[in-house]
């Protein structure tokens, strides 16, 4: 059996969390990716969307993301999804657990978001400003096509901002109730 290696990761918000195996899941040789072993999950464990922002220029793309991961020590990019002006493309294989939320805030403290989450990342840096309408109606858009595909309720508990469970400002000043807005939530 290859040597196992479990990894350090930063979120947006500088936090660090361990990545990798989950006790329990099935070990394939083939899912070892960059030393980290990529586990899948039932589709149907995932009750959440998380909410996140790149902290990137808003032109940056999936595979400039994607590196910083890779420096960072992930074993792939850490989002399952990425909207930009451009629309919805997907990052991470969704089958796959995430690394893009750390709980550590209640009510989600005993919820491992990266598990029970799909990350949602909107390309650009919106610490400052919230994204423009345009760009609001892309995530709100793709908030109701990912919510409906995995079957999450669309609400304020369930469609959640990164801030929600980590001590971090993402996804940006204003963002959600923006898109809490235009969700009709």
């Amino acid at each position: 059996m290859p040597a196992i290696r479990q990894g350090l990761a930063k979120g947006c918000g500088g936090q660090d969390w361990l990545t990798g195996w989950v006790g329990g899941d099935v070990l394939d040789p083939a899912l070892i990716k960059g030393g980290f072993i990529m586990t899948e999950r039932p589709l149907s464990e995932i009750k959440f969307l998380v909410v996140h922002h790149s902290v990137t220029s808003k032109d940056a793309t999936i595979g400039q993301i994607r590196e910083i991961h890779l420096a960072r020590g992930y074993s792939d990019i850490g989002y399952h999804y990425l909207i930009s002006a451009g629309g919805l493309k997907e990052g991470r294989d969704i089958r796959f657990r995430g690394a893009h939320a750390l709980s550590e805030k209640a009510p989600y403290l005993d919820t491992d978001m990266n598990r029970a989450g799909a990350g949602l990342c909107i390309i650009g840096d919106f610490s400052k400003a919230p994204p423009d309408d345009n760009l609001i109606n892309e995530t709100a858009f793709a908030v109701k096509r990912i919510a409906g595909k995995l079957g999450i309720k669309i609400d304020r508990k369930h469609i959640i901002p990164h801030s929600a469970v980590s001590y971090t400002a993402c996804p940006g000043k204003g963002t959600m109730e923006k898109i809490y807005t235009k969700l009709g939530i």
